[in-house]
């Protein structure tokens, strides 16, 4: 938000002068008496997802590996913000890199949109996920294997009539999203489905390319990571219906190699 209208402006104004110091490194000058006047702050309030922003899709931004092993790529001011996070932030940024041989366990709740693990996967990495509970969407009842028990639920109605439109989606432009689809169509409703958030850069028109994505479900493993990233886990569901989720899941990811 470099520039805005924002009353807390500290993480903004290390980006602005940063900016400025690339300007000056190619010539720009810039009165100093004006540039004395910003003074970065890395545990600033960060303005996420507020007001109508929070009424529209979202994706995971594409971000490096945030870590001290990384310093030429992340400014230091990032890793400053992970290590020390601000006071009204219970974490920020945490990193978690699997070696051949290590696993982790996380908790991936329906409601939520998009799931942080921290998780950080590797180019051609071998990983194996495994997920048990039991999360609902209104009164059908399901775990991370998705819906479709045998058995009639009242809300399967609406369900089929979501996967009829999605059809029609899928007919569509590649980033059509239709009002009552599923997020991921080729996957089944309230499935587990990984996000790996490595897109590449939006396209010339400013639409933004699609992260990697994978069914966990059950379980599965994962061998053809196209580009790194941290892994996002959520519920596939309607993107405007997750208000009547509950539950959660349990996600285990080992690397195998």
């Amino acid at each position: 938000n470099v520039g805005g209208g924002k009353k807390e402006t500290g993480l903004s104004d290390g980006a602005l002068l940063w900016m400025i110091e690339q300007a000056k490194a190619a010539g720009l000058v810039f009165k100093e008496k004006m540039v004395r006047q910003i003074k970065p702050d890395p545990l600033d309030f960060a303005h996420t997802f507020s007001g109508v922003y929070k009424m529209l899709r979202t994706q995971p931004r594409n971000i490096p590996l945030i870590d001290q092993s990384n310093k030429e790529t992340i400014h230091e001011s990032a890793i400053e913000r992970q290590q020390n996070p601000p006071i009204y932030l219970n974490s920020y940024r945490k990193t978690y890199m699997l070696k051949p041989g290590d696993e982790m366990t996380c908790t991936i709740y329906a409601k939520d949109h998009w799931n942080e693990t921290g998780i950080y996967l590797e180019k051609d990495a071998h990983y194996k996920f495994s997920a048990k509970g039991q999360w609902t969407d209104g009164d059908i009842k399901c775990g991370p294997g998705g819906t479709g028990d045998g058995k009639f639920h009242f809300g399967e109605v609406a369900l089929m009539i979501g996967s009829t439109l999605g059809k029609l989606e899928n007919l569509l432009e590649k980033n059509a999203d239709i009002f009552g689809t599923k997020r991921i169509e080729n996957y089944p409703w309230m499935s587990l489905i990984g996000i790996i958030a490595n897109c590449s850069n939006p396209g010339l028109d400013g639409t933004p390319d699609q992260h990697q994505h994978f069914l966990i479900g059950d379980n599965c493993e994962l061998k053809s990571i196209s580009r790194p990233g941290y892994l996002y886990c959520f519920a596939n569901d309607s993107w405007k219906f997750y208000w009547n989720n509950q539950g959660s899941v349990t996600l285990n990811i080992s690397r195998i190699a």
